[in-house]
């Protein structure tokens, strides 16, 4: 079983919305946010989810000392719209990417096609690190950006 995407939005929103009474009563302090996103990780494939095979001490400490998301799906079952979803927040059908980028191709055999396709999230789409950059957060991005044509717009 995989680690469900959007639950991992979903509890780093609710952390950050949870810490904004916090920032009220004291504004100079502001929770650390480390999200990692890691493309076909199983959830139990790490010790803190219960695997028995692989030693994952450094990721069992973390979710110790942090969050450990233990219930959500995921909004798409290919990566483009489901990353999509987990930086803006919305549905695939919200942002009209439905399909990883490149997509399969239409064939003419089949009865029902796919309506129009993004090559890539669209700019005016605001991510959570821009809001988060917007709050006062140093943001970075690294790795499988991948969904859009300049991954430094993501709050970098």
């Amino acid at each position: 079983m995989k680690v469900p995407l959007n639950l991992i939005l979903s509890a780093v929103l609710i952390q950050v919305f949870a810490s904004e009474a916090l920032l009220a009563e004291n504004p100079a302090s502001k929770p650390n946010i480390v999200f990692f996103l890691v493309d076909d990780l199983g959830q139990r494939d790490i010790g803190c989810y219960g695997s028995q095979f692989h030693e994952t001490p450094s990721i069992d400490q973390l979710a110790k000392e942090g969050l450990r998301f233990t219930n959500a799906y995921a909004t798409c079952h290919v990566c483009s719209p489901s990353r999509a979803s987990i930086l803006t927040g919305k549905y695939p059908a919200r942002t009209n990417l439905t399909e990883w980028l490149g997509g399969r191709p239409e064939r003419d055999y089949e009865p029902l096609h796919h309506a129009e396709k993004l090559t890539a999230l669209p700019d005016e789409e605001v991510t959570l690190a821009e809001t988060l950059k917007s709050h006062g957060y140093a943001t970075a991005n690294y790795g499988k950006a991948h969904v859009r044509v300049d991954p430094t717009t993501y709050g970098i």
